[in-house]
């Protein structure tokens, strides 16, 4: 690819359309240094794409191939199968397991034909922006990991913090939004009889049963060492309650290897306090008051109990 770049730059001194690719190459690789973040950069490309192959249709997905899992970062138009006759892909290694993969769908046969024409130039753009572009997928993912748990793979307390800070948080405004505060009942009893090691386990089968229940849109986070907060949008009290009981119940069933040797395990309960936004307040942090004081009424009356909130269970316990 650097050959076909190296043999663009030195074909444009005496080729017109040369000279013109090499032309629109650096404008985009100038405009793509002052974006924001990779998604901006990404847009930037979809736009360049736009202008200049009249492509509508267009995604980038992030494909991490260790943990078989992908992201799409930006999609624009109509969806659409990689395998299109009118199709295109340019795949960017970020890392030996790790690529971005930027996908465009022409509109018709003409507009294919000029991409499949420019196939070695547009390589080219791809070898030029190459750097940029994995710059920003390592910062991006820097920052998800400082707003991460490393034990449950939940956000953690900065996330809420950010969210709440900037009224973003689960993208609930004007949406009826569940709150759900989850915690294991009795937790430091598993510290004081086992480990931290064993509690971690505790909290990760939380996690992945509270994960095969929810909506895969929902957001989970990590709050205090034991406790966890999940928001589902566009959901009323009744189905958040069932919800509720189906975490509860199913982690009540779950087994946690305590020992290896002599296939000891453990099983633990939790408790689910409720409130629904913007029914109970208007104001996210008020919400998720709500959503612990129902909790740690949930915890007065007994184990494995989900508990909407109600006014008359009020008490001075707060989170903030």
């Amino acid at each position: 690819m650097k050959h076909d770049l190296l043999q663009l730059i030195k074909n444009s001194s005496s080729d017109n359309y040369s000279s013109q690719c090499i032309e629109n190459i650096f404008s985009l690789y100038e405009n793509v240094q002052y974006s924001h973040g990779i998604d901006s950069l990404i847009e930037i490309i979809y736009k360049w794409f736009n202008k200049n192959y009249n492509i509508k249709d267009f995604k980038s997905t992030f494909y991490n191939l260790e943990i078989d899992y992908n992201q799409v970062l930006f999609q624009k138009g109509n969806d659409f199968y990689l395998d299109n006759l009118t199709c295109k892909t340019f795949i960017i290694e970020v890392h030996y397991y790790k690529n971005l993969v930027i996908a465009i769908n022409a509109d018709n046969e003409n507009d294919f034909a000029k991409i499949e024409n420019d196939s070695i130039i547009l390589s080219s753009m791809f070898f030029l922006l190459n750097p940029i572009i994995k710059d920003f997928i390592i910062q991006k993912e820097l920052l998800q990991n400082s707003l991460k748990d490393h034990i449950t793979g939940f956000y953690n307390r900065k996330y809420l913090d950010e969210c709440l800070r900037n009224s973003q948080l689960a993208n609930c405004n004007d949406k009826s939004t569940a709150f759900f505060m989850i915690e294991v009942d009795r937790f430091k009893s598993v510290i004081d009889e086992f480990d931290y090691e064993i509690g971690d386990k505790v909290l990760i089968e939380l996690a992945k049963v509270i994960k095969s229940i929810i909506p895969p849109e929902a957001t989970c986070i990590k709050l205090t060492g034991y406790e966890m907060l999940v928001l589902i949008n566009n959901i009323n009290e009744q189905r958040a309650y069932e919800i509720a009981k189906d975490i509860i119940s199913k982690f009540a069933n779950s087994e946690v290897l305590v020992n290896f040797y002599t296939g000891q395990t453990l099983k633990k309960t939790a408790c689910v306090g409720i409130s629904i936004y913007p029914e109970h307040s208007s104001s996210k942090v008020q919400v998720i008051k709500y959503a612990d004081i129902a909790l740690q009424e949930a915890k007065n009356i007994g184990r494995s109990t989900p508990l909407v909130y109600k006014k008359e269970i009020e008490s001075s316990i707060t989170l903030f």
